[in-house]
């Protein structure tokens, strides 16, 4: 059972959310073959604060 973890900054909608779960699990359906009812699709929403890049806080 394949499983995707997607870690990104928040700021998606629900519906953004929605639409990149459906197409990479159709992606991986149509690849691998595997069933979508067994593909697992995680995301990790973080707030910006929590990440750094080039030395500096962002957020």
């Amino acid at each position: 059972m394949p499983v995707v973890r997607i870690d990104w900054a928040e700021g998606r909608t629900k519906e953004q959310k929605k639409i990149l779960i459906e197409s990479i699990s159709e992606k991986i359906h149509e690849v691998t073959g595997v069933d979508k009812s067994r593909i697992i699709i995680l995301i990790n929403d973080f707030p910006l604060s929590n990440v750094g890049m080039n030395g500096e806080q962002r957020g």
